[in-house]
């Protein structure tokens, strides 16, 4: 992991998210993009003030610089800032490309549910189009050494082991307890536990000896919080799939409903098929050849 890119709206949410990026930024000793998305100011009719998108540029580099001032004191990580007008997802997916950006790092605001589901279409929207994965913070949440990460398995014989690189990666770097967790009915037979680990990327993650788990219950999302929350997990790790693929477990609204459930941070990561071609890995398109 060379560049993070974390995105910023100035909120207490958000600055949970620098920090946590700083965290994971020190011991990869990697650099830092911090990023504001902004709009076009709105002209307001009979208004005698006018604004220019280079006067709310001005605005977000000075907050921007305050906000880097924060969360990286001292200066121990190398922090570049930076911002694009437009579309928030669509500005921060060019920019984090054209930054080589192995991970983008997002917050999640804890209020209501109304107000956080309308505040997190940014992070929601992102779930969806990135082929960067994600690391999303909840607001609550502080960087502490991931020592126990859980990755929500699903079934998918054409995931890659590319697509699990980064936990890899992670896992490797702080020496992290790994549960690969499939959520299963009440009759599931522990016979058949071998049909639950796909070998294209369970192999990728082998040297980190993970463990399996089969929690039971009717409602994933709910069977999926209680074990967080009873196996003291540091992050929990996700695959949306690709749109074309219609599959009981890991639907992209399940991946969606977590992150807005989720005590702690989630890595988010996009699928890719084995056999894809001009496929993102690291921030940079390469072809994936099957052997």
């Amino acid at each position: 992991m060379k560049n993070i890119f974390i995105i910023t709206d100035f909120s207490d949410a958000s600055r949970k998210a620098g920090y946590y990026g700083i965290g994971i930024a020190k011991h990869f000793n990697a650099s830092v993009y911090l990023f504001h998305a902004y709009q076009a100011p709105v002209q307001v009719p009979e208004s005698y003030i006018l604004y220019t998108t280079e006067d709310v540029w001005q605005s977000a580099k000075e907050l921007l610089e305050k906000e880097a001032a924060e969360i990286n004191p001292g200066n121990q990580v190398k922090v570049e800032i930076c911002g694009g007008e437009g579309i928030p997802s669509e500005v921060i997916l060019t920019e984090a490309r054209k930054r080589h950006a192995d991970v983008i790092i997002c917050g999640m605001k804890g209020i209501g549910k109304g107000l956080r589901k309308i505040i997190g279409s940014t992070t929601s929207a992102l779930t969806r189009k990135s082929e960067i994965p994600l690391i999303v913070v909840p607001e609550n949440a502080s960087f502490i050494l991931p020592k126990n990460i859980a990755l929500a398995s699903d079934i998918d014989p054409e995931t890659s082991g590319a697509t699990v690189e980064l936990l890899k990666e992670i896992g490797e770097k702080f020496s992290s307890k790994l549960a690969v967790v499939w959520v299963v009915d009440e009759e599931f037979d522990h016979k058949n536990e071998s049909r639950f680990r796909p070998l294209g990327y369970i192999n990728q993650l082998k040297s980190l000896n993970p463990v399996f788990e089969y929690p039971s219950g009717s409602s994933i999302i709910k069977t999926l919080e209680g074990f967080v929350k009873s196996h003291t997990l540091d992050i929990l790790a996700m695959i949306p799939h690709k749109p074309d693929l219609l599959e009981r477990f890991f639907t992209e609204s399940i991946t969606k409903k977590m992150i807005f459930h989720s005590d702690i941070p989630m890595l988010v990561m996009p699928q890719i098929k084995s056999g894809d071609i001009n496929k993102q890995e690291k921030g940079k398109q390469v072809t994936e050849i099957n052997v």
